[in-house]
C-alpha cells in the first residue's frame, strides 16, 4: 500500500499563485540530482518574522512553496496516533507517547506533542488517524466567520483566522513535514541552525531585514529570464518571459 502511494505521488508539488510564473528551467537544474524521496521543503521567497516575537517563517505564496516527494507523504498519508487521542467531548487530548510502531524519525512523536501545545487552537479539531492535511483541513473548516463576534466571548476556544500562507508555514514547520532546511543547504543566518521548526528553505529569497532574490521579482518590469519565479504577471507576461527563455519570436 505503502508503494502504491509513493508511485502515484509527483516528485514536486509547486504550489502558487495564478499570476506567478515558475522557470521550469531553472527549477530542473536546481533540483538535478536531488532525491525527491527525501522530506523537503523550500520556498521562490520565504518571510521571516521577527524571532523575537513569532517563532516562524512562512512562504510568500506568490513566490511559490516547493515540496518534495518525501514532504508530501509526510503532509498526507502519515496518520498520527496519540494516546488519549479523544476525551468525552471529542476534543483531542494528545501526549508524545504514541500507538506508532513505525515513528523512527520522531515525526508522530512530535505531532502528538504539537498537537498538545494547542498553539493555533488545532486540539480542538484533531481526531486519532488522522495525518496532517487532514488535521489542518478540519481545522481550517471548523469556524464560520460570519460568527467572529463570539470569538470574543469565548475563554478556551482558539478560532481560525489565518492567511493560508501563515496556516502553511505552520504546519509545515512545526508538524516536521519536511527536514530542517540545514540538512539541503547551510542557512545563511546562524541564529535558525538551531531553530528546530526552521523547516524551509531560503537560498531562492527572503524577505528578512532587507527583500533578497526572488523576493525582488514582483511585475514583468522585474522578472527577467534568469529569474526562478515571478509574481503579479499576466498570462501574455509569462507566455512572453518563456519564449524569450526558448528562444522563440512567436
Amino acid at each position: 500500500k505503502e508503494q502504491a502511494v509513493w508511485d502515484v505521488l509527483p516528485d514536486y508539488l509547486l504550489l502558487v499563485d495564478d499570476d506567478t510564473y515558475v522557470n521550469m528551467k531553472w527549477f530542473t537544474q536546481f533540483y538535478q540530482g536531488f532525491n525527491s524521496s527525501l522530506a523537503r521543503s523550500d520556498a521562490g521567497c520565504l518571510v521571516i518574522l521577527p524571532l523575537q516575537i513569532v517563532n516562524g517563517t512562512f512562504a510568500y505564496g506568490g513566490f511559490g512553496l516547493f515540496l518534495s516527494k518525501g514532504a508530501l507523504f509526510n503532509f498526507m498519508f502519515r496518520p498520527i496516533h496519540c494516546s488519549n487521542s479523544n476525551n468525552q467531548e471529542g476534543s483531542a487530548m494528545a501526549s508524545s507517547t504514541t500507538n506508532n510502531d513505525n515513528d523512527e524519525d520522531g515525526f508522530v512523536s512530535n505531532a502528538c506533542d504539537r498537537i498538545q501545545d494547542n498553539f493555533l487552537g488545532e486540539k480542538e479539531s484533531f481526531r486519532d488517524g488522522m495525518t496532517v492535511s487532514d488535521l489542518m483541513d478540519a481545522h481550517a473548516s471548523r469556524d464560520r466567520y460570519t460568527d467572529f463576534d463570539k470569538w470574543k466571548t469565548s475563554r478556551t476556544h482558539k478560532p481560525y483566522c489565518m492567511h493560508s500562507d501563515w496556516a502553511t508555514g505552520y504546519y509545515v514547520n512545526y508538524y516536521n513535514v519536511a527536514e530542517h532546511a540545514n540538512t539541503f543547504l547551510p542557512i545563511p543566518e546562524s541564529f535558525a541552525v538551531d531553530l528546530p521548526m526552521f523547516r524551509t528553505g531560503w537560498q531562492f529569497g527572503a524577505i528578512y531585514k532587507k527583500t533578497k532574490g526572488n523576493c525582488k521579482n514582483e511585475g514583468m518590469k522585474n522578472c527577467k529570464p534568469t529569474s526562478g519565479t515571478c509574481h503579479r504577471l499576466t498570462p501574455n507576461e509569462m507566455q512572453q518571459i518563456a519564449m524569450t527563455i526558448n528562444g522563440k519570436t512567436q
